[in-house]
């Protein structure tokens, strides 16, 4: 029971913050910049040319599923990450400097269930958020010209490269779209675990920023 109503008291501070909803206003904005240099002509001569030299049929390929993919690719690594990872340092290190968390722990509830109801916050929060993102951005692609009846997935660094149509590509996407819900849980966590340390929100944001690029580097 107890559990429950830290659950629900984490959502009503987390939705009175102004952050949390900057994120869902910020993405589609920067979806439809990131449409917009992808309908340039220097981007599509080199779509074009790789699309070409595998016997594929550009206008096909060129699709809102095949853009909203490469613009939910790069807004999450870009941003979306920094903004889960601010939501995250504000959840502890920010109740602590802020002196809240004294206040719940003075209500009859243990430090775990209170700890629990933070991370249900957070993952649940990450997964909802990255969907919005996944929508958004199929839906800015959609506007910008395409349809969903066709994919493109192509990555040079890890030798990817496939292409998939009717319900299919749909289907692909969506799942792609849960499964970088469930991936970016990560540094979402790492956010958490910095949040429960000594330290203040800006070191937080730092750290649980950096240790991705870090381990990828190393």
């Amino acid at each position: 029971v107890m559990f429950a109503v830290c659950f629900r008291n984490e959502w009503i501070k987390l939705l009175a913050r102004r952050r949390t909803w900057g994120g869902f206003v910020v993405f589609p904005v920067v979806e439809a910049l990131l449409l917009a240099m992808l309908h340039l002509p220097g981007v599509q001569r080199e779509f074009a040319l790789l699309v070409d030299k595998n016997g594929i049929d550009v206008v096909q390929a060129f699709s809102a599923l095949t853009v909203a993919t490469y613009v939910l690719a790069i807004t999450v690594a870009l941003i979306g990450v920094l903004y889960l990872v601010l939501v995250a340092a504000d959840l502890v290190s920010g109740e602590v400097e802020d002196g809240t968390m004294r206040l719940q722990l003075a209500r009859p509830v243990t430090r775990l269930e209170l700890l629990a109801g933070k991370i249900a916050v957070s993952v649940v929060l990450t997964f909802g958020f990255i969907l919005f993102v996944g929508l958004s951005a199929a839906l800015v692609a959609a506007l910008g010209g395409g349809g969903f009846d066709s994919l493109l997935a192509f990555e040079p660094t890890q030798r990817v490269f496939a292409f998939h149509d009717g319900p299919e590509a749909l289907w692909r996407y969506a799942r792609a779209v849960m499964l970088l819900g469930v991936a970016v849980q990560a540094v979402t966590a790492l956010g958490f675990l910095f949040s429960c340390l000594p330290l203040r929100p800006p070191t937080v944001v730092v750290l649980a920023r950096s240790t991705p690029f870090t381990s990828s580097t190393l």
